[in-house]
């Protein structure tokens, strides 16, 4: 009987064994169960965000495109009004869409003349036997005076006129075109 204990006790050792080696791998397995299922809550979340952000995107894209339309409408709109305002006025369409350029033009001209007149105020002051106040007076043309006082013209009134220019001392600063329409300004006396 001895024998048979000791035989049995060999194989339930070697049993016990076989137990303790599955359930070392079964706990080395079911760590890496939970470590795939995390990865795969944090691949599932991820895959939650991309979706909203896909989503997100497209409700931009589909904004973005409404409203690329609405101004499509809106500068057809405009151009169909721009064509209408200059055949009304007798003008082509081309120049009828640039105002802005003939803003700038005409406030250069306007700075030009400017320049201009109060260069022939400081004319007529240093060379008064020249008579270039009176001929600019006769042209209907007012020139300012030193004091920025503009000179009384036939009908006896004088008002203030508009700012002297940079080359007879009062400019505004930053003021476009005065410095060249001064340069050629010409007068022979």
């Amino acid at each position: 009987m001895c024998v048979c204990v000791c035989v049995c006790r060999e194989k339930l050792d070697r049993v016990y064994d076989k137990l303790k080696f599955k359930r070392q791998e079964e706990s080395v397995l079911a760590a890496d169960c939970t470590q795939l299922s995390s990865r795969l809550n944090a691949a599932e979340s991820e895959r939650r965000a991309l979706e909203a952000t896909v989503d997100d995107l497209s409700l931009r894209k589909t904004e973005a495109e409404r409203q690329v339309q609405d101004q499509a409408e809106k500068l057809q709109r405009a151009r169909r009004t721009v064509a209408r305002a200059a055949q009304a006025l007798g003008v082509s369409p081309a120049d009828a869409a640039a105002p802005a350029s003939k803003e700038a033009t005409l406030a250069e001209m306007s700075e030009v003349a400017r320049a201009m007149a109060s260069e022939l105020a400081a004319l007529a002051a240093q060379y008064p036997e020249a008579r270039i106040a009176e001929v600019a007076e006769q042209c209907g043309v007012r020139l300012p005076a030193a004091n920025g006082l503009s000179t009384p013209t036939r009908g006896g009134g004088g008002g203030a006129s508009r700012p002297m220019s940079a080359r007879s001392g009062g400019s505004r600063p930053g003021s476009r075109g005065s410095a060249a329409a001064i340069r050629t300004v010409q007068v022979n006396i």
